[in-house]
């Protein structure tokens, strides 16, 4: 798998899924609570995995939390976060499109 992309607490991301399964992995490293917030296009179908200290392995369900509907919207909480690396996975469960990935501490 390709190196996540680092991200920043409150930086928001913009990138494109060009096709079913096609994913991009990123990082966030933080010490308080988490959210992390995807908006996507409408129509379009996109998954959202979250996991600490390793990077997000969907296919042998390793990740902490899942942000998944009929949408390409979705938030996934972290309450309590521990301390380190946050891996974040934006998955194309159907479709393609941009979108705006959102990291946010509270």
């Amino acid at each position: 798998a390709p190196d996540p992309v680092a991200i920043s607490p409150g930086q928001m991301i913009s990138g494109y899924l060009q096709q079913t399964n096609d994913k991009v992995h990123y990082q966030v490293t933080l010490q308080n609570k988490l959210l992390v917030k995807l908006d996507g296009p409408s129509g379009q179908d996109f998954d959202l995995y979250v996991r600490h200290g390793n990077p997000v392995d969907k296919e042998n369900e390793q990740y902490d939390s899942v942000g998944y509907g009929v949408t390409a919207d979705e938030l996934v909480t972290i309450e309590g976060p521990k301390a380190g690396t946050y891996y974040i996975l934006v998955d194309s469960y159907r479709g393609s499109g941009s979108y705006n990935l959102e990291v946010e501490v509270v």
